[in-house]
């Protein structure tokens, strides 16, 4: 069973099917791919690092827009609210009893 295998290996021929490499000028054709193959890699790189800043500065506008607004209303709420209950606004004069 092995040797058929070993045979098919020799002969270009993988389960039936031919290899990739089975002909001189099939290795040829595959090694001048792989400039290509690196001009593409390039562009994923390229298209990578631009996806990265993107979501960077997606990430600072939501910082901006949403997480510091209620970082400042938790501080600045409660002292609203106090100045409001000495001025006797909306609870008659104090929020204590």
């Amino acid at each position: 069973m092995e040797t058929n295998q070993m045979e098919n290996v020799q002969q270009g021929q993988v389960m039936g099917q031919e290899s990739s490499f089975a002909k001189a000028s099939d290795f040829a054709k595959a090694t001048s791919d792989k400039s290509e193959d690196r001009e593409m890699l390039a562009e994923i790189l390229e298209n990578s690092r631009k996806t990265k800043k993107y979501m960077q500065w997606q990430l600072y506008i939501t910082l901006v827009l949403i997480v510091l607004p209620i970082l400042a209303m938790a501080v600045l709420l409660p002292m609203v609210m106090k100045s409001l209950s000495t001025l006797g606004g909306i609870y008659g004069g104090s929020l204590t009893q």
